[in-house]
């Protein structure tokens, strides 16, 4: 993994994904950077997840997201350290101090990398944390 800080503030999803690749931030997408505020949208528009999607089957690669409740992030960890079982780096999302969108690197039930300043306090407004494996598909 590319231990790497984002470009800018809106930076931390392609940046995190840019980590997990060994790229560089400049060679991801930007995604969401387009993507309609008020929409219902896991805090990203649909067509920038198609975007996302085409981008990474190009590369032979998925995004599996698995939305989980939590009272905390300390417990989101606890739990999602549980289902990935140290065997995989993974990307988890929720909400900072400031009520921004924020994507961390995570392994087990530890971060272990922040692509920026704030830290994850709270789940997404939808009210779950999000956590993100990139895999294969099957054939």
């Amino acid at each position: 993994m590319l231990l790497q800080k984002q470009l800018t503030e809106d930076d931390c999803y392609r940046t995190a994904i840019a980590c997990l690749l060994n790229l560089a931030p400049e060679d991801v997408p930007h995604f969401y950077e387009d993507a309609p505020e008020g929409e219902d949208r896991w805090g990203f528009a649909e067509a920038a997840n198609q975007a996302l999607f085409d981008w990474l089957t190009e590369r032979g690669l998925v995004m599996v997201t698995v939305p989980l409740q939590a009272s905390s992030f300390e417990e989101f960890l606890e739990g999602a350290g549980k289902i990935t079982n140290k065997a995989l780096y993974y990307m988890a999302s929720g909400r900072t101090a400031q009520k921004r969108n924020h994507v961390v690197i995570c392994w087990g039930n530890e971060v272990v990398w922040n692509t920026g300043r704030g830290e994850i306090v709270e789940p997404l407004a939808e009210g779950v944390y999000l956590l993100e494996i990139l895999t294969t598909p099957i054939n």
